[in-house]
């Protein structure tokens, strides 16, 4: 149908305790692609996670306790939770060098 909008999206697939509902573990699945440049988040209390396409098939997942709002970063058009994260990769890269 041409009027029927596409659907994009995720879904994740638990194996959870059913005593404690402790999540054992996880399978996270992408519905359709996403076009370039998208992103999808979820949000907890305490966690937020991030689907993001910087480029055709190839897609970005993070989870963060940090963020929880869906800003995007003027200057790169990127969510802010990858650009933070691009900025303090390579920090514990440094720090475990010096370490040893």
């Amino acid at each position: 149908m041409p009027s029927k909008p596409n659907k994009y999206g995720m879904k994740i697939w638990w194996i959870c305790d059913s005593a404690t509902t402790y999540p054992l573990n996880a399978q996270l699945l992408a519905t359709k692609h996403l076009p370039e440049k998208s992103a999808i988040y979820g949000f907890t209390k305490k966690l937020t996670l991030l689907s993001f396409v910087p480029k055709p098939k190839k897609n970005v997942i993070l989870l963060t306790s940090m963020h929880y709002t869906p800003s995007v970063e003027v200057e790169t058009n990127k969510p802010e939770i990858i650009a933070y994260y691009n900025s303090t990769k390579g920090k514990s890269r440094f720090i475990r060098s010096i370490r040893s």
